[in-house]
């Protein structure tokens, strides 16, 4: 048979200490670099948009871009209706105000959604990139790692 599917190894494997049963040491996922958080999922899926040409590169840039400008125009019509009661108090004409504040709305949604659709093929490029990666490193583990997992069993508390 194959030696990673002894029984000595596999009792082996079960040793923390064994950095060899499992490829890497299972303790820098709980305490190193693989820490749970944003900022650590950042560092990970971040590196996952730039390997990519030039053209992902650019639609990610352009997306940033997009969402600050849209961020601008959002925030924008809330002055702009304060100005607009604000005229409308002082017996002023306020359609011009009206009009602006129905312009400025209607540039943000239109923003967002082409931002929308210049991202859609970003992010499934992303997550195709991760997934073969997350595919990779299953495949790297020993025989041992996945015969100590138990997948798919129900806990009883």
């Amino acid at each position: 048979g194959r030696p990673d599917m002894d029984k000595d190894n596999l009792k082996k494997s079960k040793d923390p200490n064994n950095a060899k049963s499992t490829g890497e040491n299972e303790d820098e996922y709980n305490t190193g670099r693989y820490k749970g958080g944003l900022i650590s999922t950042m560092c990970f899926i971040l590196p996952s948009l730039w390997h990519c040409d030039w053209n992902v590169r650019c639609k990610v840039i352009l997306t940033i871009i997009m969402m600050i400008v849209a961020k601008a125009m959002n925030s924008t019509p809330a002055y702009i209706l304060k100005l607009v009661v604000d005229a409308l108090l002082s017996k002023e004409n306020a359609v011009y105000l009206v009009c602006i504040y129905i312009l400025i709305r209607i540039v943000g949604d239109t923003i967002n959604k082409l931002r929308d659709n210049v991202w859609a093929p970003v992010a499934a490029n992303c997550e195709v990139y991760v997934e073969e990666l997350v595919f990779k490193h299953l495949h790297k583990q020993s025989m041992a790692f996945h015969v100590s997992r138990e997948i798919g069993k129900i806990i009883s508390i």
